[in-house]
């Protein structure tokens, strides 16, 4: 590679790092949105561990309530053998 190519790669590194960043903070920025996408209409559809891309964890349905919480049990477990 001769000085003028060096020179030229040298030149064009910041614009390309720029670029990249830029291009990942517009790739990033919508999937901070608070809301599912809108393909996603059921509230039961946990579509990422969180539920919602912000987090919110918590879950809209009403099936268990003060009136039927002692109504839950243990469905399965399972012993892990210990050394």
């Amino acid at each position: 590679m001769n000085d003028s190519n060096k020179a030229f790669v040298t030149r064009m590194r910041p614009s390309i790092l720029l670029i990249f960043v830029g291009s990942l903070v517009l790739t990033i920025g919508p999937c901070r949105s608070s809301s599912p996408s809108k393909g996603i209409s059921d509230a039961a559809d946990w579509i990422m561990y969180g539920r919602t891309y912000d987090e919110q964890r918590f879950s809209p349905l009403n099936h268990i309530n003060e009136q039927n919480v002692s109504e839950l049990g243990l469905v399965s477990s399972r012993d892990i053998p210990t050394s």
